[in-house]
């Protein structure tokens, strides 16, 4: 009979352990730099895009920054993920392609909760404010006087504009041509 209640006893306890430890279920985990509105923070970064979230490891003490609080994210040295507010609430938003034109990418927000429409999950800045790019038309439109000989390459490249990938490989294309024939001072 003793022998049943400790099974039960060691049973219940094994099945609520992972109920008392807060998790958090990063989708990049690499060294980096946090800017914040306030401050820059370097350390070890954990990114969760789903909870716009992201998981500072600093020496033994660690930090949770939501979007709120996030400018940019640098992974690598590179910039990976900006923080940006959009219909009321704040996005960890990815950098697909940056340069000038710069797209982010944040898929699974709701444009409308009556109808649960999503956005297009591709977005550009503009005066400050993040926009959405709802389809073909609209990533052509972004560039301006070069779009047609961009639509060529799309279309000789076989790219797709509605895969993430091709849009990133279309971007980097496009700002690497850019900067080429636009040198900075």
């Amino acid at each position: 009979m003793k022998a049943i209640e400790y099974l039960w006893i060691f049973a219940s306890l094994t099945l609520t352990l992972p109920l008392c430890a807060q998790t958090f279920d990063a989708d990049t985990k690499a060294e980096g730099i946090v800017v914040t509105h306030s401050d820059k923070l370097s350390g070890a970064i954990d990114v969760n895009k789903d909870l716009n979230q992201v998981l500072l490891t600093q020496g033994n003490s660690m930090k949770i920054i939501s979007a709120r609080d996030i400018k940019e994210v640098l992974i690598d040295g590179k910039l990976t993920y900006k923080g940006y507010e959009l219909d009321d609430n704040f996005y960890l938003m990815e950098v697909i392609a940056y340069g000038h034109i710069t797209i982010y990418y944040k898929e699974g927000i709701e444009k409308d909760t009556y109808t649960h429409k999503q956005y297009s999950g591709y977005f550009f800045e503009k005066n400050g404010k993040i926009r959405e790019v709802e389809g073909k038309k609209d990533f052509l439109g972004l560039f301006g006087n070069d779009e047609k000989w961009m639509s060529l390459r799309i279309k000789n490249q076989g790219f797709d504009l509605n895969k993430k990938q091709d849009v990133q490989a279309a971007f980097l294309y496009y700002n690497q041509s850019f900067e080429v024939t636009n040198p900075s001072p």
